[in-house]
């Protein structure tokens, strides 16, 4: 008799350890996920690319309103900004975007257009690689993607965070059920359920707070 309840305790803490883990794994990803949806808003995620949209582009386009105010004509060239000191470039005639690679700047004989090719700085591509210019500065293609996200964002608190909220509810689970007596299914479902809302919650404020310090 008492093997057989010791190889039920055994079956029963094996099957709560299994649930546990699965649990944690799921809110960990589940974390990061509500992190990298909400890296679309922020700029801390991509410092680069954010100085290029927000900064550099701006800069530009409000070179171009000045001039065309001032001067009554169209901007047809680049040095139309350079000569009246609107604009800066490298001593080697460029203009460099956030990662320091030169922008593209060409009239299409109705306005002129400055194109940055993102991080990779070649035509096309996603996420940080994507293209920017100054009529679009913030295009849907240029929400950093989940791999750049884990991998390339220089965010790395975040992903700890998203780790130490999965831990915690592993813990939390752990003790939940390691601390109550054998309850029916539907109540342990609600605990799982309240755990993983909580995380959900914890995570995303962390995110946000992360995301826009950029540390």
């Amino acid at each position: 008799m008492a093997e057989t309840d010791l190889g039920r305790n055994t079956r029963t803490t094996r099957k709560q350890l299994v649930i546990a883990i699965l649990v944690g794994l799921f809110v960990w990803g589940l974390s990061l996920l509500v992190a990298w949806k909400l890296s679309g808003i922020a700029p801390g995620v991509g410092p680069e690319q954010s100085y290029t949209q927000h900064i550099l582009i701006y800069r530009i386009n409000h070179a171009i309103s000045e001039y065309e105010k001032e001067h009554d004509e169209k901007v047809e060239s680049l040095y139309q900004l350079l000569d009246d000191g609107y604009l800066e470039i490298t001593t080697d005639g460029k203009l460099l975007d956030g990662w320091e690679n030169p922008m593209v700047v060409e009239y299409d004989g109705t306005q002129l257009i400055f194109t940055s090719y993102g991080r990779d700085g070649k035509p096309g591509g996603k996420g940080l690689d994507h293209d920017l210019t100054n009529l679009d500065p913030s295009p849907d293609g240029a929400i950093v993607t989940f791999y750049q996200f884990l991998f390339n964002a220089p965010i790395r608190s975040i992903r700890l965070w998203s780790f130490a909220i999965g831990v915690f509810t592993f813990i939390a689970i752990i003790n939940d059920r390691g601390s109550r007596k054998k309850q029916p299914w539907r109540h342990n479902i609600v605990n799982i359920s309240v755990f993983i809302i909580a995380a959900c919650i914890v995570a995303g404020f962390m995110s946000i707070l992360q995301l826009y310090s950029g540390h």
